[in-house]
């Protein structure tokens, strides 16, 4: 008898609507109420590898709008609007209106999110500059659906050093958590047919609303302070202003915390290595050692110009630790942090006042295959 039990959760394929990614817009008719955007694949539209667009030439998703003010109301009222139950076991993207995430919204989001059975902790979550149900569109080239698509480029992240590395639910409520402040990575819509995950939010620990956006170069700066830079490339430029590139095989950062004459002092020691694989600079000789430490020396000051550009911004203009300097401080000075652990971030917070000095080290290992042309 137990062998012809079944699965309890048993669902018919024919009867679910599969949720790939959800948007989330403030409404403009109520102020008290948001619009939640369900981008839900059609599975029989969906191409063979021959067919753009599909098999049929039907497109391979749909959305549906609902207006309310709870998460779980909205997902039931689609089932007086449409013949299939919704179904998130494959969500892949969340994005939330940058009008929202200013609000006290992310935590009201994560609760269902994370809470309910179906939700996957992986599931990327993305701010837009715009309207977020517009990222779910258009189709871009090669994958069959924007969400899917969206899901991918944030996986990109490795191989581009203005991008942060994805943020999943579950790593964003271990922040809230711990009321942490952190990074989510920007959407923006340029134009109809067209998505580009550039930028960052940044998100305070103490309220989890927005305070602001951070630009490529920014992120850049971000990337080489947590040790994250591995696998991008850094433009740079040589004496005479011409540029080359330095392709990063390896990277990583190492902190030294000390308390020194009534201040917190935070080493930031910077170690990359890699390949110097393109140059427009006339006359390089770069198999000359003396050459090659000169463009170590550019690039251990771009490296430094970089990250102290990020940190001077968040100590100076958010006030927000989100290289997480406090873990190693709470590590290392236990019984400090717990007495200033809640004086912290803010105006007039500790991190404001920190001393922190960046130091880079930069070793080009290889240079290519360089030919003389006659």
């Amino acid at each position: 008898m137990l062998s012809l039990t079944g699965c309890w959760d048993r669902a018919e394929l024919e009867e679910v609507g599969f949720v790939i990614g959800v948007a989330f817009d403030p409404s403009r008719d109520n102020p008290k109420v948001f619009d939640s955007t369900f981008h839900i694949a059609i599975p029989s539209a969906f191409g063979n590898g021959h067919v753009e667009g599909g098999t049929s030439g039907v497109q391979p998703f749909f959305n549906i709008t609902s207006s309310g003010s709870t998460n779980f109301k909205m997902i039931r009222n689609i089932n007086s609007r449409r013949s299939r139950s919704l179904n998130f076991e494959h969500l892949k993207v969340i994005v939330i209106n940058e009008e929202l995430a200013r609000q006290d919204f992310i935590t009201g989001v994560l609760d269902l999110y994370t809470r309910d059975h179906e939700m996957r902790r992986k599931t990327h979550v993305l701010i837009s500059n715009g309207a977020a149900k517009d990222v779910y569109i258009d189709k871009l080239p090669l994958e069959d659906m924007p969400g899917i698509s969206m899901d991918m480029i944030d996986e990109n992240n490795q191989n581009v050093l203005g991008m942060i590395d994805t943020r999943e639910i579950g790593m964003i409520s271990e922040k809230v958590a711990a009321n942490s402040s952190y990074l989510i990575p920007g959407v923006y819509k340029p134009q109809r047919g067209d998505l580009r995950l550039s930028g960052a939010a940044i998100i305070n620990g103490s309220t989890n609303k927005m305070m602001g956006w951070l630009d490529e170069g920014d992120v850049r700066g971000y990337n080489w302070v947590i040790g994250e830079a591995m696998n991008g490339i850094l433009e740079a430029e040589g004496k005479n202003g011409d540029p080359f590139v330095f392709e990063i095989l390896s990277q990583e950062t190492k902190l030294n915390y000390k308390r020194e004459n009534g201040k917190n002092v935070f080493d930031v020691h910077i170690k990359a290595e890699g390949t110097f694989a393109e140059s427009w600079m006339s006359g390089l000789q770069i198999d000359d050692p003396k050459a090659l430490m000169e463009i170590e020396k550019i690039l251990e000051a771009e490296i430094k110009k970089q990250s102290q550009q990020i940190v001077t911004k968040m100590q100076e203009e958010y006030y927000c630790d989100i290289f997480s300097f406090q873990k190693l401080l709470k590590r290392k000075n236990y019984h400090y942090w717990k007495e200033t652990k809640d004086r912290w971030e803010g105006e007039n917070g500790l991190f404001k006042d920190t001393v922190i000095t960046i130091h880079s080290d930069v070793l080009i290992s290889h240079y290519m295959t360089q030919e003389k042309v006659s």
